[in-house]
């Protein structure tokens, strides 16, 4: 049986399901800072710190025929045991498209390593960006995240609202989109934002939005709201999104990224400019705020879609064939 190792820090859930699945397939080793008590593998135990993390190399005695590496901060680690010849295969994972700028000598050190020997990426958005940075297309492997609906049952009690929003902030995120398109076309709404937002952001949105800082799993909050809104302005497939659908809420979701890999205006409200929006779009939210019959149908189309596209058995089944692949010598 062939031996993997995986890198990571913080897995979400479909990452450690299928860590869970590779390991019934394969010899894995887990470095991470999580112990990821439920799959059965080896675990050594890691905090990356750093992308220049040189502790974590000392931690691998053994040699591996592939390794998967999962977070940005680790990429750099596993180039390294590739160079040292300690991993024979390299794929690492990329979930934004950013990364891959040429010009940037931290990308020479991660993403633009030609020691890499697959990029996997979330949506066709994603490996476009690589591409127009000048990355070969057969380097890069989109494999939409796999998803099951078991994950999400878990519901916590809220007080609840109209319009809510998950997101750490980043200026990418569009957390100053999502304040400033409920307080203009929605403003007797109201808007709570789960994540971690620095204090200085709160205080200047305080008499808008209500924070309610970091929870783990925060979508067991969701049933409590009646629409969720993300206004990224860069994007892959956000999960946040996914498991909004997975609870049952409506969304509406700015056209950047690899939304429209996944959504359409048939299934969810998808906007094209955050900043002017018709009349006839503002008339669907409106009746969305106040129809808990129309929040449903909306949600039954979009959940159909995500199920439909974001299955997680095929997520795994593509990774276990990239990996195949990979050691039987196949580009």
């Amino acid at each position: 049986m062939y031996k993997g190792l995986i890198l990571t820090q913080n897995p979400d859930i479909p990452e450690t399901a299928l860590i869970k699945a590779l390991a019934e397939e394969f010899h894995i080793t887990v470095l991470s800072k999580n112990s990821l008590s439920e799959v059965n593998a080896r675990f050594l135990a890691h905090s990356f710190n750093n992308k220049f993390d040189i502790r974590a190399l000392f931690k691998i005695k053994d040699a591996y025929d592939f390794a998967l590496c999962f977070d940005g901060k680790c990429v750099t680690t596993a180039i390294l045991l590739k160079i040292f010849k300690k991993v024979r295969n390299l794929f690492v994972y990329r979930g934004t498209p950013s990364g891959g700028n040429w010009l940037d000598p931290i990308s020479w050190l991660t993403f633009r390593s030609p020691w890499i020997d697959k990029i996997i990426v979330n949506c066709h958005h994603i490996k476009n960006y690589f591409i127009t940075q000048g990355l070969a297309p057969e380097k890069i492997c989109v494999i939409y995240k796999g998803h099951e609906s078991k994950w999400y049952e878990r519901t916590n009690p809220y007080r609840g609202g109209d319009f809510v929003t998950i997101l750490n902030y980043r200026k990418s995120k569009g957390l100053e989109n999502v304040i400033c398109f409920v307080k203009k076309f929605f403003p007797r709404s109201s808007l709570t934002v789960f994540g971690r937002i620095p204090e200085a952001i709160q205080k200047r949105y305080s008499s808008n939005v209500r924070f309610e800082g970091y929870r783990e799993q925060p979508f067991a909050f969701l049933p409590s709201f009646k629409i969720f809104i993300l206004l990224s302005e860069k994007e892959g497939i956000p999960k946040s999104a996914v498991e909004a659908t997975f609870k049952g809420l409506p969304l509406i979701l700015y056209d950047t990224g690899g939304i429209s890999e996944i959504w359409s205006n048939n299934d969810a409200v998808i906007l094209n400019d955050i900043n002017e929006v018709p009349t006839p779009t503002i008339s669907l939210i409106e009746e969305l705020l106040c129809n808990e019959q129309k929040r449903r149908e909306l949600n039954e189309k979009a959940l159909q879609k995500v199920e439909s596209k974001l299955d997680f058995r095929t997520y795994v089944y593509k990774h276990i064939e990239l990996i195949y692949n990979a050691l039987s010598g196949k580009k």
